[in-house]
């Protein structure tokens, strides 16, 4: 059988940046590490994609001391390792 990673990738609203967070061995290791990462957020929208090598995508709100908001989408992708 063949080993799969999953890479959460970050956007940044207000940078409009692109990052990759990590990568984990499964989707529960990728909730865990998204929810130790953000601590707390509240999940604006979500979407099961599975298409390609896609897999969800979410759009979370971060409240900050002082009133400050940020947003974030986080969107989860599939690979197998060494394989185009």
């Amino acid at each position: 059988m063949k080993k799969g990673v999953y890479v959460i990738h970050e956007y940044d609203y207000e940078y409009k940046d692109n990052s990759v967070l990590g990568v984990c061995s499964s989707l529960k290791e990728v909730d865990r590490l998204v929810d130790e990462y953000y601590r707390s957020f509240e999940t604006l929208s979500f979407t099961d994609i599975r298409d390609s090598n896609l897999v969800w995508s979410k759009v979370i709100e971060i409240a900050y001391p002082g009133g400050e908001f940020c947003k974030y989408k986080i969107t989860i992708e599939y690979f197998i390792i060494d394989e185009l």
